[in-house]
């Protein structure tokens, strides 16, 4: 009796686990095809989930380098701005919206007119392929801290330190690479720095000292008819002073500029002023959520019934597997009845492979799903040419989407375990024997 006991406990265990193991190479295939019908289920799902204030903080988290904060209705009050400061607790820069920011007649050259400047200017970006700017609308003052945050980049020098220091953006780099600065051509980023920009910033001229040249990511197309960064949002084409510098320019501010810091607790501060202080202030940051509702709408219905017909298809998929793994093992499962076993410790043993089955592809499936998340934004992102979050971290979805996995992998097992259960020992016994 203990010997048959022994054996009946090794051939329960073979059945139990040797079947996941049986053929490696399907095993795999299965739980890779699982996983991603699930992962893209699971992408669907936050998509149909999609809820404007998760998406507002995940463009800001993913997207947001620096925002700009506007009056509602005329130039930002000191009061909105320092409520701003107090309640968005982030390291912030401000800036001041002037008449513009022009080159001088005395730095296109001694010789030759501002037209013949403008059409070198042009020949460069049309060589070189890059965007070029002779007129910025914004001068700000970034801290360290700020700039670190909205992720500036310095293709050469620094921020400013000093008086009638600036640092300018790569696109007015190029200009002054095309058509020259101060009547010298200049023939690198390096040779610009020091140099002394005659300039005109709200009708007022100044002369500035060019401390260093920043990469304006919205200045990274291969267009030379890119659109002006007057019109551009974050930091783009800005001139950065010093804060001595910028407090000495800027009477009648117009805007607030905050840098982010890549959290979602100060997207949540963010989106919550924003829609408590709607009569007041306006920003830039979550601009494109509001331009692509209609769309987004249509992107997560169409996703939700993807994800409804990847998820069948991850039913079919290991309803085949549990099939093909039962044609194998009929023998072991005769032997089983044989040996005292019933059809509930058949089904028990099958119901306990697919469980753990379900398990590895649901942690699979979930941790893919997560890992996606900020990918796919990017992908939509590029599609639509505009910097938003349609995919959000949905708490969840992400168990839901684990236990879901275990109850298809169990419920695709039962109808063919429930039938093999109540075949007749010998029947199962003499199944390879034919």
């Amino acid at each position: 009796m203990k010997k048959r006991r022994g054996m009946f406990a090794r051939v329960a265990f073979k059945l139990a686990f040797g079947g996941l193991f049986l053929r490696p190479a399907r095993l795999l295939l299965t739980v890779l095809l699982a996983a991603v019908s699930f992962t893209l289920a699971g992408l669907a799902a936050t998509a149909a989930f999609y809820d404007e204030e998760r998406a507002a903080v995940q463009t800001y988290v993913q997207f947001t380098a620096a925002f700009r904060l506007f009056g509602a209705e005329e130039e930002l009050s000191e009061e909105a701005f320092g409520d701003a400061k107090e309640n968005f607790r982030l390291p912030y820069a401000v800036a001041g919206m002037y008449g513009g920011f022009s080159v001088r007649r005395a730095a296109l050259g001694e010789e030759g007119s501002a037209s013949d400047w403008m059409k070198n200017v042009d020949a460069y970006a049309g060589r070189e392929f890059v965007h070029t700017e002779s007129e910025v609308s914004v001068v700000a003052y970034f801290s360290e801290e700020a700039a670190s945050a909205a992720g500036i980049e310095f293709l050469c020098g620094t921020l400013p330190k000093g008086e009638n220091e600036v640092a300018i953006p790569s696109c007015l780099m190029h200009t002054f690479l095309g058509g020259g600065l101060g009547g010298e051509r200049v023939g690198s980023a390096e040779e610009i720095l020091g140099k002394a920009l005659p300039a005109e910033i709200g009708g007022e001229g100044r002369m500035l000292t060019v401390s260093g040249i920043y990469q304006n990511a919205d200045c990274l197309a291969t267009d030379s008819g890119s659109p002006d960064c007057i019109a551009r949002s974050g930091y783009a084409g800005a001139l950065f002073v010093t804060e001595e510098e910028y407090a000495e320019m800027s009477e009648g501010t117009a805007l607030a500029w905050f840098a982010g810091d890549g959290s979602a607790a100060s997207g949540e501060r963010v989106f919550r002023y924003l829609s408590e202080h709607a009569d007041t202030v306006t920003s830039d940051a979550f601009n494109a959520l509001t331009q692509y509702e209609k769309d987004v709408e249509s992107i997560a219905r169409w996703l939700s019934i993807a994800g409804g017909l990847v998820a069948a298809f991850s039913v079919l998929l290991l309803y085949q597997f549990v099939c093909i793994s039962l044609d194998r093992r009929k023998r072991e499962i005769g032997v089983l009845r044989a040996l005292g076993g019933r059809g509930k410790d058949v089904v028990a043993i099958f119901m306990l492979e697919n469980f753990l089955l379900g398990v590895l592809i649901g942690g699979v499936a979930a941790i893919l799903t997560a890992a996606l998340l900020p990918v796919m934004n990017l992908a939509f992102s590029a599609l639509f040419s505009v910097r938003f979050a349609l995919f959000t971290y949905v708490g969840g979805v992400f168990p839901v989407l684990f236990f879901t996995a275990i109850a298809v992998a169990c419920l695709s097992a039962l109808f063919p375990v429930l039938r093999e259960s109540r075949r007749a020992p010998i029947e199962a016994i003499k199944f390879n024997e034919i």
